[in-house]
């Protein structure tokens, strides 16, 4: 991977902060009525904040891998730079395949809800000809 690589991620940034600044928060229609319903369980919560985690984790270990010799080497030398890169590369590769497996677990629990059910009343409907 090139310096330009580093470019596109920072740039894409740039682009996704310049939309909000320009377009601005959706707001909501009606004032909120402070009902509230129970969507996801604890424990699918507490699994998709898991995964979420380790995704912010490995795109931070994995962009340090790719770019930090152009970045943080200069800034810190080689014994902070060494140090630093060896700790991300053992946390990258233990992290990794726990994230798989996790996301894994997140997909298919959450399919099986979003599966169309002809109960509903949301299925096709033959035309009458």
């Amino acid at each position: 991977m090139s310096p330009f690589g580093l470019i596109a991620v920072f740039g894409m940034a740039a682009l996704i902060a310049l939309f909000y600044f320009i377009v601005g928060r959706k707001e909501l229609e009606q004032p909120r009525t402070g009902r509230l319903l129970l969507r996801w369980t604890l424990m699918k919560r507490a699994l998709h904040w898991t995964v979420a985690t380790l995704f912010i984790v490995l795109a931070l270990t994995g962009m340090t891998l790719l770019f930090g010799k152009f970045v943080f080497r200069p800034l810190f030398g080689d014994g902070i730079w060494a140090w630093m890169i060896a700790a991300t590369k053992v946390l990258h590769n233990y992290l990794g395949p726990i994230f798989g497996i996790l996301l894994v677990i997140l997909l298919v629990s959450l399919i099986k809800e979003n599966i169309p059910k002809s109960t509903t009343g949301c299925g096709l409907r033959k035309a009458a000809v």
